[in-house]
């Protein structure tokens, strides 16, 4: 089942980060469908910039996945979290009576960002794994010989 999240999450990541790419005068994070186009809040400076580094931050993330480098998940959920902070939480006190374009997307990337939670939680830390063995092997501490 890991194995299987950590697909679809990497390849729903890889596809939303080269959407960022293409169209970044939309507010960034999952891509937005039906008429209405939403779009960075303007007291936002530097919207394209945001947009980018928001691609290329999901793009590193999902070839880490795919890759299995194990690309920390958790910088995908905490930049999925600033985003909410930063664009969709003020998007959805704007819009609170439009629920399609508001706390829609303000509940979708809170479940986007669990989701990376849950994955960087299940998966193993491969770059601090050999660094506890090493401490380990420093301290002095012997393993035990079956190992």
């Amino acid at each position: 089942m890991i194995t299987i999240a950590r697909f679809v999450i990497a390849v729903s990541i890889a596809v939303f980060g080269v959407d960022q790419f293409l169209y970044p005068a939309f507010a960034p994070g999952i891509p937005h469908d039906g008429p209405v186009i939403v779009t960075m809040p303007a007291w936002i400076p530097g919207h394209v910039f945001w947009a980018y580094l928001t691609g290329a931050i999901f793009l590193g993330c999902a070839l880490g996945r795919l890759s299995r480098k194990y690309a920390p998940a958790t910088l995908l959920g905490i930049t999925v979290l600033v985003l909410v902070l930063f664009a969709y939480l003020p998007l959805t006190i704007t819009k609170a009576s439009d629920v399609a374009n508001g706390l829609n997307y303000l509940a979708i990337h809170f479940a986007l960002a669990r989701a990376a939670f849950f994955l960087a939680g299940a998966l193993p830390a491969a770059i601090s794994e050999p660094a506890a063995v090493l401490e380990i092997q420093r301290s002095g501490v012997r393993q035990p010989s079956g190992s």
